[in-house]
């Protein structure tokens, strides 16, 4: 490409990143924020008619570039079972699996 596009383009993505996305978080400089209605299309994007463990599909969304801190890990598990999208299969909560939307 040439590089007036690049720049353009990169451009454009600081503006939109900063829109809604990126967030400062102090010593960790800035991050991207997912909100948790793109989480939810995710879930339907990622999972289509079958459910899956909770743990895999946290690796389908780190294949998809988005990771997940621990907090946010436990905060993403409160929504699904907040939407009944979570079902667990132990009194411990060990093997838990994200429920398709439909």
């Amino acid at each position: 490409m040439k590089p007036e596009t690049l720049s353009r383009y990169m451009r454009s993505f600081d503006e939109i990143a900063k829109l809604d996305f990126v967030k400062a978080r102090g010593r960790l400089g800035k991050t991207f924020n997912v909100s948790d209605e793109l989480l939810i299309t995710l879930v339907g994007v990622i999972l289509g008619k079958q459910k899956m463990m909770l743990n895999d599909f946290f690796t389908e969304l780190e294949i998809r570039g988005i990771y997940l801190d621990r907090s946010s890990r436990d905060h993403f598990a409160e929504l699904l079972n907040d939407r009944n999208l979570l079902e667990k299969m132990s009194d411990s909560g060990d093997a838990q699996y994200v429920k398709p939307l439909f």
